[in-house]
């Protein structure tokens, strides 16, 4: 038996016209995903620069806020009331001493206006760090060299040419290091004739007074100024100099300007702590006789001994260029903060 099978067949496909739409509706798609990662690129670029700008101003408030609420804090000697009889604070130096100047202790804390880049102002605080001091060991005289805790933990970073401030509840001394404490044993020096490669050097070589020790018992130790000891701490922990330069990111002769703001930078002593700040203003304010408060600006202080309380105003910027409705350029934030000075509060 013959079985006959019959196979029809029919070669189906895509005509030209669907595949256009398939293509179109392909490229819609895509251009969709290519706009949407767009947008999410401007948008993370966005909120990294805000990101870093918030980031950098909580870290220039909390490291002001550590200094100027100690300012004027030596240990258990006030700087503001140094005008006592009981109270002595002196400076050494032939450099950074006279009025306004880093050293000038006549003043805790001071500022100056719009002397610093693009018409920033500058702050000096000036207080005692616990945190790096270096007890005295031993008594020490005028003339005589101090002595301190070689293997206290604090030693190590005591340096030649190094500006220092021995304290304790009735006397403060502000001089320069003058030999190497790496190979002195505990031993400070402080002549004159000695010039720091910065120029600094010491005007006399008698501290005027008596520090540390009057006699070194371990069961009987008797200390100058009705049981006070002394103590020597470190420059930086004692003046503290805010104020606005140029990036080390800068490269290649750039410089903080208008056409750079993203080289301006916020310096503590010198040391870069923030990049990105373009200002920096103070204004400062204290109670007059009739306990109204006053506010002005740094040159309109009459005494910064009455001082008790500093505005700080301050713009940041990304430092790199964000997405914006002109295309793109510096996101630019201005935050401001009043701190209130604790050891001048009345």
């Amino acid at each position: 038996m013959n079985n006959q099978f019959n196979y029809s067949s029919r070669q189906a496909g895509l005509t030209l016209v669907e595949i256009l739409v398939a293509i179109t509706i392909g490229l819609m798609v895509m251009a969709g995903v290519v706009q949407l990662y767009a947008t999410s690129s401007k948008t993370q670029q966005v909120q990294e620069g805000a990101s870093r700008l918030q980031e950098n101003a909580r870290f220039i408030f909390a490291r002001l806020s550590q200094d100027i609420s100690q300012t004027g804090f030596i240990g258990c000697l006030n700087m503001d009331e140094h005008t006592d009889d009981d109270v002595d604070v002196q400076v050494y130096l032939t450099q950074d001493a006279g009025p306004g100047e880093v050293f000038n202790f006549e003043e805790s804390l001071s500022a100056t206006e719009g002397d610093q880049l693009l018409g920033t102002d500058s702050l000096v605080v000036r207080h005692a760090s616990t945190a790096g001091r270096v007890p005295l060991v031993a008594r020490s005289e005028s003339t005589q060299s101090i002595w301190v805790d070689e293997n206290h933990g604090n030693y190590a970073s005591l340096e030649q040419h190094q500006v220092v401030m021995v304290a304790n509840c009735g006397l403060a001394r502000i001089f320069m290091i003058t030999n190497d404490p790496e190979t002195s044993n505990g031993e400070i020096q402080h002549a004159v004739g000695v010039v720091s490669p910065e120029g600094q050097s010491n005007n006399n070589d008698s501290l005027e007074g008596r520090f540390g020790y009057t006699q070194l018992d371990a069961n009987n130790r008797q200390y100058e100024y009705g049981g006070t000891v002394a103590y020597l701490y470190p420059a930086g922990g004692t003046a503290q100099v805010y104020a606005v330069g140029t990036s080390a990111a800068a490269a290649g002769g750039g410089v903080c300007s208008v056409a750079n703001p993203e080289l301006c930078s916020l310096f503590i002593n010198q040391n870069e702590i923030a990049q990105g700040v373009e200002d920096f203003q103070i204004q400062v304010g204290w109670l007059d006789n009739a306990g109204n408060i006053r506010i002005t600006n740094a040159a309109g202080v009459p005494e910064w001994g009455d001082v008790d309380r500093i505005q700080v105003t301050m713009t940041l910027n990304s430092i790199n260029q964000v997405p914006n409705e002109q295309g793109g350029g510096l996101d630019r934030q201005t935050f401001s903060k009043t701190f209130m000075v604790r050891n001048q509060l009345r």
